[in-house]
């Protein structure tokens, strides 16, 4: 009698999924958005597959939710309110349909005129770019180093042996055109050093 309702009640709680299932409770995914290259000031929304038809639409659908900022119009580094057309994962894949996007993902509107910029999110934080064009066959890691200048540590990028013979290559430049000198700063070559 007791293995006869168990089993009644599992029956009727599987059942109860396998609805749950079927009518789409599931094809709701919280994620974060961000601006683009920003790390802060994200707002949590629930998408399903409908804002999703294409990864243009999301862009157009997020830019109602988030205030974004399009190019400078003018020297006051002012910008028009801009409408995104892109939506990038954290780590730089382009989003074109509801499945490209994870549970818990963050995301980043990318206005049109503009490129996909990485965050620095914190001191240290690494992603893991997966590339078929990796010039050492592993990974591509990029490292936050510093916030303001936007400046990250590229890991697997070239190797030791590489960057030596580019020091190398570099050093035995003489002539005053191409060798290498410090930066400058101002809008010619007679800018003052940093």
């Amino acid at each position: 009698m007791i293995t006869s309702l168990f089993l009644r009640r599992a029956v009727a709680a599987l059942l109860v999924c396998m609805a749950l299932v079927c009518l789409g409770a599931n094809d709701t995914k919280v994620v974060t958005v961000f601006n683009n290259g920003e790390s802060v000031g994200g707002i949590q929304v629930r998408l399903t597959p409908e804002h999703v038809p294409t990864g243009q639409h999301l862009a157009e659908y997020l830019s109602t939710l988030l205030d974004v900022e399009g190019m400078y119009t003018d020297e006051t580094k002012t910008s028009s309110k801009a409408v995104a057309d892109r939506v990038f994962t954290a780590i730089g894949k382009p989003i074109h349909a509801f499945d490209d996007i994870a549970p818990n993902d963050e995301l980043y509107i990318v206005p049109t005129g503009l490129l996909f910029v990485w965050p620095f999110v914190k001191y240290g934080h690494r992603v893991t770019v997966q590339s078929a064009h990796s010039p050492t066959g592993k990974p591509i890691v990029l490292e936050s180093y510093n916030d303001s200048p936007r400046v990250f540590l590229i890991h697997n990028f070239f190797t030791n042996e590489e960057a030596d013979r580019l020091i190398e290559r570099i050093s035995e430049i003489d002539d005053d055109i191409n060798k290498l000198k410090r930066s400058t700063v101002g809008h010619d070559d007679k800018g003052s050093c940093v």
